[in-house]
């Protein structure tokens, strides 16, 4: 795999959760170690299931805890998305799809010198209605390590079944 398919494999992670993190506030300093933020997001997109596309909108839990180590490096560990009341309606049939699931990993950032970046996703999400889109399922998982800033492994997965009962 690519490191462009990298880069597409993580936008289709995050546009599964539609994780708007633009609704998140930011500061300009971190507060001390460890600092957690739980937060309730709206999240919307598309999703291309199997016969049609559920267009999606709702809120999510975000629960990220950032800890800095000794040696810099920033970590999201968990860094967690829970889907609540996020409904769909696809595009052929008008049918309403409630979205069940939830994104998690963690993500291990040191980019000095010598530094190990390391960052795994999982996210899983079935859509449960009464159209033909009920029951399927997306899983997707992804995988990256940089090490002194030079790419050195990834992995990842896409997986849509269809109609998974």
């Amino acid at each position: 795999m690519s490191a462009s398919s990298i880069r597409r494999a993580a936008i289709a992670l995050i546009s599964i959760v539609g994780v708007g993190l633009t609704n998140v506030p930011v500061t300009d300093a971190l507060p001390a170690d460890p600092f957690i933020l739980s937060e309730k997001i709206h999240v919307s997109g598309g999703l291309a299931g199997c016969t049609e596309v559920v267009y999606y909108e709702g809120s999510a839990e975000l629960l990220i805890r950032t800890v800095t180590d000794a040696a810099g490096g920033v970590h999201f560990d968990p860094q967690h998305v829970a889907f609540h009341g996020v409904v769909g309606v696809g595009d052929q049939s008008g049918a309403e799809y409630l979205f069940l699931g939830a994104d998690g990993g963690s993500w291990n950032l040191n980019f000095d010198k010598n530094g190990v970046t390391a960052i795994t996703d999982l996210s899983h999400a079935r859509l449960v209605g009464p159209g033909p889109e009920n029951g399927t399922r997306i899983d997707a998982t992804f995988h990256i390590t940089y090490v002194d800033g030079n790419y050195r492994a990834e992995f990842g997965s896409f997986v849509v079944t269809c109609g998974a009962r």
